[in-house]
């Protein structure tokens, strides 16, 4: 018998923030720049923004002086919040169900998402703000101890399978979203009722 789900983790990208469609020259941009982030060290919030910002100013021979608001101003272009997710997320809520964040961010990306999301969402974890950054298993044990659920009572929602996977292992159940209507079907055979 299934455990009954009491904790809903949701990503963002990909999740509670999708790709706007017609986004096309923004998502170049924005491509641009990300391919010259070390990830794994600024998920983590390993390397000081400004450091950050003048690596992507020499390497894309661009001006450091707004570079910041322009990188924040190309992921709103390239982003949308999930407004039909969203919405579900605040149904379960009232119905007693705890809903989380579990996101790798840096922390220009951060900037740029909802501010909505942090308002109803907690615990609320960001990589770039823990030190850790998915899939390493210490980020999910880290939410664990955030939420106080036992593992088997939590459902993770993410769009990479390589981010369930580390989930898997410590007992949280997990769907990888495709999209809205496919995870409504995924939430009801886990018994989740919005």
């Amino acid at each position: 018998m299934k455990e009954e789900i009491k904790a809903i983790i949701f990503d963002i990208g990909g999740v509670l923030a999708l790709e706007r469609p017609d986004s096309e020259k923004s998502a170049e941009r924005l491509k641009q720049v990300e391919e010259l982030l070390p990830h794994d060290l600024t998920n983590k919030g390993k390397i000081n923004k400004t450091k950050i910002l003048n690596t992507i100013s020499s390497k894309l021979d661009i001006s450091s002086k707004g570079l910041e608001e322009y990188i924040i101003k190309l992921y709103k272009q390239n982003f949308k919040l999930n407004k039909r997710l969203y919405s579900l997320a605040i149904k379960l809520k009232k119905r007693r169900y705890k809903i989380a964040i579990l996101s790798n961010q840096w922390q220009i990306s951060n900037k740029a998402m909802p501010k909505i999301l942090s308002s109803i969402f907690y615990p609320n974890i960001i990589s770039y703000k823990t030190g850790m950054c998915k899939p390493n298993t210490n980020i999910y044990k880290f939410i664990l101890k955030k939420l106080n659920i036992p593992a088997t009572n939590i459902l993770f929602i993410d769009n990479l399978e390589i981010n369930l996977l580390p989930a898997r292992k410590l007992g949280i159940s997990t769907i990888l979203f495709k999209n809205n209507i496919q995870l409504i079907k995924e939430l009801y055979k886990h018994g989740v009722r919005a």
